[in-house]
C-alpha cells in the first residue's frame, strides 16, 4: 500500500531531523510502499521515537533481505538476535 501524503510528510520530517541520507531514503520508500498500512505505521512510529537508530535499522534490513534470498537460515538467524538486541537497547533508552 502507497505511504499516505500524511505519513509522506512525517517520514520526510524524520528523514529531514536525522539528517538521513538520499539512498538511505530511497530505500526506505521502497520498501514502506509495498507493505500493508500497519506496517509502514509501526516501522514509521519506530523511526519518530528512535531516529538515531535508522542507519542500524537499514543495515539490518538489507541484511535480511540478503540472507532471505540466499534463503540462508544460520544467518537469518544471528540477524534476528542482532535486531532483538537493538530492540532491547532502544527501549532501555530514555525517552
Amino acid at each position: 500500500m502507497k505511504l499516505d501524503p500524511q505519513q509522506t510528510d512525517r517520514l520526510n520530517l524524520v528523514f529531514d531531523l536525522g539528517h538521513i541520507p538520499e539512498e538511505t531514503r530511497a530505500f526506505w520508500a521502497s520498501r514502506l510502499d509495498n507493505l500493508p498500512e500497519l506496517a509502514q505505521e509501526s516501522i514509521l512510529s519506530m523511526f519518530e521515537i528512535a531516529p538515531d537508530a535508522i542507519g542500524r535499522l537499514t543495515d539490518l534490513q538489507k541484511r535480511k533481505e540478503d540472507a532471505l534470498a540466499k534463503r540462508d537460515r544460520p544467518s537469518w538467524d544471528a540477524i534476528v538476535k542482532d535486531e532483538t538486541a537493538l530492540m532491547a537497547e532502544l527501549l532501555k533508552s530514555p525517552s
